[in-house]
């Protein structure tokens, strides 16, 4: 089998045994003296073994990543001892190895070209990348900072995939001390630099200031804040609550003509939620189609917890059918934001329906059952709160559940069934008022 069939063999799927694949990587060029002196054939070899690497390339998904990258490590095996990698090839290895997530042989292939030469910094670079791919925060840093042992002065990639380990385990502080150390190394910060970085202090929930700091920075840098940039700085802006802010930042986008997603319109109704702007997040909300952004789950449940909070149950039912209409499934924190608002309203047909939806749903939870009894208690639906007590267990293992219950009954001068309530509770174990 010659090497033109790689390609259509990863593409299939099949599984192939180490063997065949070493077999098959070996007749790539059978004429060919393993370790030639000649500069030509070594050049020839160098570019065979390019052409099948470009074969072996792809992304691929599940078992067939795992065979691809199993293709990839074995061929690197097999090159390297029978014709010795160049070091563009050794660096094509290292970067196709961490595209896969395998950071461990991508390591490998890194320190076989260590022990017969010096890396250059984009072999180095992509060492620190696979580092980063595998989460290997430490790895990452020792790489980075050894650089300078081996005479290598770290360029803007080197930094970026540093940064971007660092922004992976949410380790922010350092993410901003290597950035805050660009200048002085004169390395130009691209958008990339700066978005890992905003990413870094969004994850580590840094004060949003930082991200006004990164920002403010980027016209000095001759940077252009994209997409990506404005979805960090939204998002670090809501964590903070800090509605005006993630208003400007949204503001900002406009201005420079950055069509926003559904990241940012999700970021934005959380900030506007809990800065109880609960009006302009309805106003928000109604401007995704306009802006021809699909609302996502995220969006969903921001905008009913505004509802919930004004007490908007009807459009809290449209919104969930809507979105079941749009097959995304709801989760509790939909269902129980719906359920609260119609709590608020003693709005117990709804509520009752809502609670079997969370069973079929699998995603009911005491929050749910306690705002559905909650609901009957204030309709005076005493014996729905009882049925809903008995009948199901979340609710029986919460005090608030049984309060509820009992309040219902007292509340409709059902004192016989009240005590009869508190007496189940005293048998669980519960106190009794």
């Amino acid at each position: 089998m010659r090497c033109t069939d790689v390609g259509e063999l990863l593409r299939g799927g099949k599984a192939w045994a180490r063997a065949v694949l070493l077999q098959l990587l070996c007749a790539a060029e059978p004429a060919l003296p393993p370790r030639s002196c000649d500069r030509r054939v070594q050049r020839r070899v160098q570019r065979r073994i390019q052409r099948l690497l470009q074969q072996l390339d792809g992304h691929g998904e599940g078992a067939e990543s795992a065979e691809r990258a199993e293709a990839i490590y074995v061929a690197w095996q097999v090159f390297e001892e029978s014709y010795h990698l160049d070091l563009h090839n050794s660096t094509t290895f290292i970067s196709l190895l961490a595209r896969h997530s395998r950071w461990a042989e991508a390591l490998d292939v890194f320190a076989g070209v260590e022990r017969r030469r010096v890396p250059d910094v984009v072999c180095w670079s992509a060492a620190i990348s696979a580092c980063e791919k595998g989460s290997r925060v430490e790895d990452a840093l020792d790489l980075f900072h050894a650089m300078p042992r081996r005479h290598l002065k770290a360029n803007v990639f080197s930094y970026s995939a540093t940064i971007s380990a660092c922004e992976k385990l949410g380790h922010w502080q350092q993410a901003l001390s290597l950035f805050a150390a660009m200048p002085a190394a004169q390395v130009e910060p691209d958008v990339v630099t700066f978005n890992t970085t905003l990413s870094a202090v969004e994850k580590g929930a840094a004060h949003w200031q930082f991200a006004s700091a990164l920002f403010e920075a980027m016209p000095a840098a001759n940077v252009c804040p994209d997409l990506i940039s404005f979805n960090s700085a939204i998002s670090l802006c809501e964590k903070f609550g800090v509605w005006m802010q993630a208003l400007g930042f949204w503001r900002a986008m406009t201005t420079q003509q950055i069509a926003a997603d559904a990241v940012t319109f999700g970021a934005l109704l959380s900030a506007a939620e809990k800065a109880f702007q609960w009006q302009r997040a309805l106003e928000i909300f109604a401007a995704m189609p306009a802006s021809k952004v699909e609302p996502n789950l995220i969006c969903f449940n921001a905008i009913l917890s505004s509802c919930e909070n004004m007490g908007m149950w009807q459009e809290a039912l449209v919104l969930l059918a809507s979105l079941m209409q749009m097959r995304l499934a709801p989760d509790f924190i939909t269902f129980n934001a719906v359920l609260r608002s119609c709590e608020k309203q003693a709005k117990w047909p709804e509520a009752l329906h809502l609670c079997r939806m969370t069973q079929e749903a699998e995603v009911a939870d005491t929050t749910a059952v306690n705002a559905t009894i909650g609901t009957c208690d204030k309709a005076s639906q005493w014996r729905w709160a009882i049925h809903l007590l008995f009948n199901m267990q979340a609710a029986q293992y919460h005090p608030r559940s049984w309060d509820f219950a009992i309040e219902a009954c007292l509340r409709s001068g059902m004192w016989h069934a009240a005590r009869h309530v508190r007496a189940a509770r005293g048998r669980l174990g519960w106190a009794s008022d």
